[in-house]
């Protein structure tokens, strides 16, 4: 990652987010391999220690409910600044354009900074249906069991989901 590109610094939380839920069942799958045979159709091998220990590192803290708000919040917030950013990045840059940016930008901020607890609520139930969210393994989801492993959603007034 370049230092200057500002906007891939942006783009990256989203692609992120996007993925979130691929790249948990791509752990999940080093994990079980079983659970995911369609995944496993060209390559007959097996996952070392090593792998398969750093793949549970890295899903529990994926899943965690820190992780993913934090996740929410830097790309939430950093959504009202990537216009700027963008623009200022480009070589041809008008600078009336720009300072009408930037106080669109000041503008987009202050307005999330007013509506916080109404953003956040959105936010939170968000986190919270990540967090939630059943994983069920392909091969388990037309069991008559699978939807056991959803949970309800609390109050955002509350710590946890």
């Amino acid at each position: 990652m370049c230092k200057t590109r500002w906007v891939e610094r942006h783009t990256r939380y989203e692609t992120f987010y996007e993925l979130y839920t691929l790249i948990c069942e791509c752990l999940e799958a080093i994990l079980a391999p079983h659970d995911y045979p369609e995944m496993y159709t060209s390559w007959q091998g097996v996952w070392d220690a090593e792998s398969r220990t750093q793949a549970q590192w890295l899903l529990s803290s994926l899943v965690s409910f820190q992780t993913i708000t934090a996740l929410l919040i830097a790309k939430n917030c950093l959504e009202s600044v990537r216009p700027i950013a963008t623009k200022l990045q480009k070589r041809e840059l008008d600078i009336f354009q720009a300072y009408q940016m930037i106080d669109d930008t000041k503008e987009s901020i202050s307005v999330l900074r007013k509506d916080i607890e109404e953003e956040y609520e959105v936010w939170f139930e968000d986190s919270c249906n990540r967090v939630s969210a059943p994983r069920v393994p392909r091969s388990a989801k037309h069991r008559p069991n699978a939807h056991r492993a959803s949970t309800t959603l609390q109050s955002p007034s509350r710590t946890t989901c």
